[in-house]
């Protein structure tokens, strides 16, 4: 399998599995980023999304994605974000210190409309635009 499946253009690319649950999308985008790690020298994160019970519980969990990401990231523990925008502005100087492509995972995402666009930061595309 080659990078060329998330697109052989410089920059952020997107791929988007979905379908019912318990048809193999994890399975997949498991396969998929072990294959491709060695395309990634920046390295592959994989963070999972616990299923909020209600949208007002949306934020809690989103921000304790962020924790994750921000923990591999960085190679330490760190407290978790104060909000989901923290957690942005946090994610986003993570992002910007890595200077090789990386992979970011996220599983499991809500069906709440634009979870995943709340939790990574507004403009990733610039930040990551040499990866």
């Amino acid at each position: 399998m080659q990078r060329k499946l998330l697109g052989d253009r410089k920059g952020v690319r997107g791929l988007l599995l979905h379908g019912m649950g318990g048809v193999g999308k994890s399975t997949l985008a498991e396969r998929v980023s072990t294959e491709l790690k060695s395309s990634f020298p920046g390295g592959v994160f994989w963070v999972t999304i616990a299923r909020p019970a209600s949208h007002s519980e949306l934020a809690g969990k989103l921000i304790d994605a962020q924790q994750v990401l921000l923990q591999q990231l960085n190679d330490q523990a760190l407290h978790p974000p104060e909000s989901v925008s923290y957690g942005q502005r946090q994610l986003e100087v993570a992002l910007k210190q890595k200077q090789q492509a990386l992979l970011l995972v996220i599983d499991n995402v809500p069906e709440f409309d634009g979870s995943v666009r709340q939790m990574l930061p507004d403009d990733l595309g610039s930040i990551l635009a040499d990866g």
